[in-house]
């Protein structure tokens, strides 16, 4: 719009000059001419008709080039277009996945979240999401597909992925694999607190309280636990195992 009114008032100050120009020359007994010539062929005319084909000569012109570069434009604003419309519909789609999997839609919430994922601006969160979503439903082959194209989304070393995976391996009883990812990210963040939240609860469901007696001091200093939660697990993590070494009759483990 800004452009049709700049070539507008182009165009009238264009055809004012040229107002202007005609009555100077008028003036004048003799106005002048302009003869042109090409080879065997010339061409006269006054200097007013010359002057008004130079106007509308360079408003034809400047239309004509306008025209071609909004056609060498066309393309890669119809294909941002494209993008941006995709785009959009995955932002929708991710809002549709998230709500759909809150009210316990699982297959619907992970169909709408995969088909779009590839053009959101925040795939990790389709593929996370999704993946709880395989899993509610019973899909661990599923489930692992998603939390696989998760990685290689954001890498190896991304502590969201893993906290999922973990939990997720956690809530399937696959303590093993919850255990090797808790330990992988720990070896990254030491300090992170879901990390310790997660190992703490691994360790107690696989009964490993050698690993938990290691852990205690961590969960305490990164107030993972309160502190009356820390005395308590400080003396049950104790007296089990002073029952376990008891039991094995390790005279120096007792003492200890």
């Amino acid at each position: 719009m800004k452009n049709i009114i700049y070539f507008l008032g182009s165009l009238c100050i264009a055809v004012a000059f040229a107002f202007f120009i005609q009555n100077w020359l008028s003036s004048y007994d003799d106005p002048g001419y302009v003869l042109i010539g090409l080879g065997h062929w010339s061409v006269e005319t006054s200097v007013m008709v010359f002057a008004i084909g130079l106007i509308i000569g360079f408003f034809v012109l400047y239309i004509v080039f306008r025209l071609l570069g909004v056609l060498f434009r066309l393309p890669s604003k119809l294909k941002h277009k494209g993008k941006s419309i995709k785009f959009n519909r995955s932002q929708e789609a991710l809002i549709a996945g998230l709500v759909d999997s809150a009210e316990g839609n699982w297959e619907k919430a992970e169909t709408t979240l995969i088909k779009h994922a590839s053009n959101s601006g925040a795939p990790l969160l389709h593929y996370l999401t999704a993946a709880r979503a395989a899993q509610s439903r019973g899909s661990i082959e599923k489930r692992d597909e998603y939390l696989r194209k998760a990685n290689e989304q954001s890498g190896e070393t991304d502590i969201a992925v893993g906290l999922t995976q973990a939990e997720l391996n956690l809530s399937a009883n696959q303590f093993d694999k919850a255990l090797e990812t808790l330990i992988k990210l720990h070896s990254i963040d030491s300090g992170h607190a879901s990390v310790l939240k997660l190992l703490h609860q691994t360790y107690q469901r696989i009964g490993d309280w050698e690993g938990i007696r290691k852990l205690i001091p961590a969960l305490q200093q990164n107030k993972v636990l309160m502190e009356a939660e820390v005395k308590l697990l400080e003396t049950e993590t104790f007296s089990i195992l002073l029952k376990q070494a008891s039991e094995k009759g390790n005279a120096e483990k007792i003492q200890q």
